[in-house]
């Protein structure tokens, strides 16, 4: 799941990620990362959870580039990156990131 890491940019679905995730740790349920999930994007501001939820599909399923985003909302590429950033960095560092923290090494 390094896609809240913020390695993996665009072009990775969450329902890709959870997949993976799916495979790989049969022994956390599911549903409990997607509340996780849902939970730390809600906290983000409005913008935040806009280019989050595009960025990595999780309302779609289907991801857009920062330059899809950057076109669909009207602000540009390099805003889209410093908002996708600020809001990786609150998954990590503030109580948000708590209940992903169980399910990622950040």
């Amino acid at each position: 799941m390094a896609f809240i890491n913020g390695e993996v940019g665009s072009g990775v679905s969450l329902s890709l990620a959870l997949g993976y995730y799916e495979q790989t740790h049969q022994d956390c349920p599911l549903q409990l990362l997607k509340e996780a999930v849902a939970k730390a994007v809600n906290s983000l501001s409005q913008r935040e959870a806009l280019v989050i939820d595009l960025l990595f599909g999780l309302t779609s399923g289907d991801p857009l580039t920062m330059e899809e985003i950057s076109a669909t909302i009207g602000l540009s590429v390099m805003t889209i990156k410093r908002v996708k950033n600020d809001a990786i960095r609150k998954f990590k560092c503030e109580s948000m990131g708590e209940e992903l923290r169980q399910f990622v090494c950040f």
